[in-house]
């Protein structure tokens, strides 16, 4: 027989610390309970993806691999949200936080109004 005496700690699971990127506050599949404004969209465009893809490759059967590389995993998740956000401080200087609630490669740039 075994017996847990594990302690039942109460939270509310819906609380979270968000983490910055550049000063940006990222939200992936989540939004911010403060109140915020959306300032605009922020797309990734697939141009740049298969740029980083491709760049240095010469031969035509590395160029194709990279390209599908890309489309296969679009491009490397970190290097992704580093290029999400330094786009949304480019396009809107008021941005305070971006969020990712159907792809990563579509954000909406936010700040907050409180």
């Amino acid at each position: 027989m075994v017996v847990s005496c594990e302690e039942s700690i109460v939270s509310d699971k819906n609380d979270a610390y968000v983490r910055q990127i550049d000063g940006i506050y990222v939200y992936i599949y989540s939004k911010p309970k403060k109140d915020h404004q959306v300032l605009g969209s922020v797309v990734n465009p697939l141009a740049e993806q298969l740029n980083e893809a491709t760049k240095g490759k010469k031969k035509f059967g590395d160029i194709v691999s990279g390209i599908l590389s890309t489309g296969a995993k679009n491009a490397d998740f970190q290097k992704l949200l580093y290029s999400m956000v330094a786009q949304a401080k480019k396009d809107y200087r008021e941005a305070e936080g971006i969020i990712f609630d159907k792809k990563l490669s579509e954000g909406l740039a936010i700040k907050f109004t409180e």
